[in-house]
């Protein structure tokens, strides 16, 4: 098993999920073997924009680079906003993404519990079911 943690460092979480996914993009062929995938999200220093949200397109071009991914894990920080980027609208097909995908980890506080539950509902009724798991980064 190998191991690689990448830092990308910009002003917002906008421009860090599109230069990720630029970076991912790139080097799809390679990532594309990844079944355990976690995610992270530092925020360093102060910045007027660090609210910033990545949109939808963005999430989703990173997650593309990752089709074999069977276990995901999403700390509390970004929780909502992968959480947004993971709903399907009309036309969407709820295996496109993350095709292989079986187990979805994440922070069960009490402001994120349903969050990912229409990506969970979708994936169930495709037939393609994901079992959610607590994530807890220090364990």
């Amino acid at each position: 098993m190998y191991a690689l943690y990448l830092h990308v460092q910009c002003r917002g979480l906008d421009w860090q999920v599109a230069s990720t996914a630029q970076i991912f993009s790139v080097l799809r062929s390679a990532f594309s073997a990844v079944e355990d995938l976690t995610l992270e999200y530092r925020r360093y220093g102060v910045s007027s924009e660090w609210h910033n949200e990545a949109d939808r397109a963005q999430w989703r071009d990173l997650l593309r680079s990752f089709s074999n991914v069977k276990t995901l894990r999403v700390p509390s920080e970004l929780t909502n906003h992968l959480s947004r980027s993971l709903q399907f609208e009309d036309g969407d097909s709820p295996v496109g993404l993350l095709p292989e995908l079986k187990v979805l980890s994440y922070s069960y506080d009490r402001e994120f519990v349903d969050a990912f539950t229409a990506f969970i509902d979708a994936r169930r009724i495709s037939g393609r079911p994901v079992t959610v798991g607590d994530y807890n980064p220090f364990f």
